[in-house]
């Protein structure tokens, strides 16, 4: 359906999209709605974890096991707009949208995650990193749809944190945010000695048009 129509939009939760149409930005010719696909709708916390695209980002705020092996996820993700947004919008379409404003898309940066995309002849897989490329602009070729995402678990003795400055409440768009992941100080041995190694990962948005990264190693 997307290569018959050229102005064609994939929706699911559609609470970006709706705003855009609203003020004019954008005029559809047709709306896919791809909200009841099942692979999309899955949340695999395994090793890794692996959320469909379109999975509301308030099932993964409240999911137990993320919240255990992944807080910095759910943390993030509580903190994104109010709860009756975060009852519609999904993982896919915040990470699709890239507005570098939103609070996910550091914190995927930040743990590593990978962003899953597919079209009618193939499918792959992009760092988080490298998908975000300018205002509203992601690394996806023409035909391909994002059908999920992939975050590794923290190595032990790591942890991670989320922050927002907001110029009145919780619930705007943040002026500025960050989110860090810190692994502690571990001892290893290097030809001829131990010594001591840690990593720290630094993601600043809603600053530029891509994400500030900064990473430190000792």
């Amino acid at each position: 359906m997307l290569a018959e129509h050229e102005d064609a939009r994939i929706v699911s939760g559609g609470t970006a999209l709706a705003i855009l149409m609203r003020q004019g930005l954008v005029r559809p010719e047709l709306l896919i709605g791809v909200r009841h696909i099942p692979r999309l709708r899955e949340i695999e916390p395994d090793g890794v974890l692996r959320l469909g695209a379109g999975v509301p980002l308030r099932a993964v705020e409240h999911h137990p096991a993320i919240q255990e092996r992944w807080p910095l996820v759910a943390e993030t993700l509580r903190k994104v707009a109010t709860p009756r947004i975060r009852n519609m919008a999904t993982i896919g379409g915040g990470l699709a949208h890239a507005d570098p404003a939103q609070d996910p898309p550091a914190m995927f940066v930040a743990l590593d995650a990978r962003v899953l995309v597919a079209s009618t002849s193939s499918e792959r897989t992009i760092p988080a990193s490298e998908f975000f490329v300018d205002y509203y602009e992601t690394s996806l070729d023409e035909g391909e749809l994002v059908v999920g995402v992939e975050v590794p678990a923290l190595p032990r003795g790591s942890a991670g944190v989320f922050l927002k400055y907001t110029p009145r409440s919780v619930e705007d768009y943040a002026t500025v945010s960050a989110a860090a992941v810190v692994r502690l100080p571990e001892w290893v041995w290097y030809p001829g000695k131990f010594r001591r190694r840690r990593a720290a990962r630094l993601l600043r948005s809603a600053v530029t048009a891509i994400l500030a990264r900064r990473r430190a190693a000792g």
